[in-house]
């Protein structure tokens, strides 16, 4: 079962007033684009 999403499939579940919580190895595993 392939657990990837698209990145508009994955904005599409993020609703007005939801806290987004990104994670990382410092600046190495950060999503850039999300922050």
């Amino acid at each position: 079962m392939d657990k990837r999403i698209t990145a508009a499939a994955a904005a599409s579940k993020i609703k007005d007033g939801m806290t987004v919580m990104v994670g990382g190895f410092l600046g190495n595993g950060t999503p850039e684009s999300i922050v």
